[in-house]
């Protein structure tokens, strides 16, 4: 993780930080919700997705995600040229 990663990581729940990182991972949004423990036992996954549709809408995570997403972007560019 950059330094502007990781200050944009500490800015956020632990729940917020290892949903976004499972989503970027290639997670579904249930999944990476579940993972991070968010998925109460009365929840359905209907309930997941809208959570975190609406988590990835936060600014302080949305720039978060966006951090990330950049760096997985490059580095699949790098992978590819190699």
């Amino acid at each position: 993780m950059t330094p502007t990663q990781k200050e944009l990581s500490d800015k956020l729940t632990n729940l917020q930080r290892l949903t976004v990182l499972g989503v970027v991972s290639g997670k579904s949004y249930e999944d990476a919700y579940k993972d991070a423990k968010g998925l109460k036992e009365l929840e359905s996954p209907a309930s997941a997705r809208a959570i975190v549709s609406r988590m990835l809408t936060e600014a302080n995570v949305k720039e978060f995600y966006d951090a990330m997403l950049e760096s997985v972007s490059e580095a699949a560019i790098l992978t590819r040229e190699q």
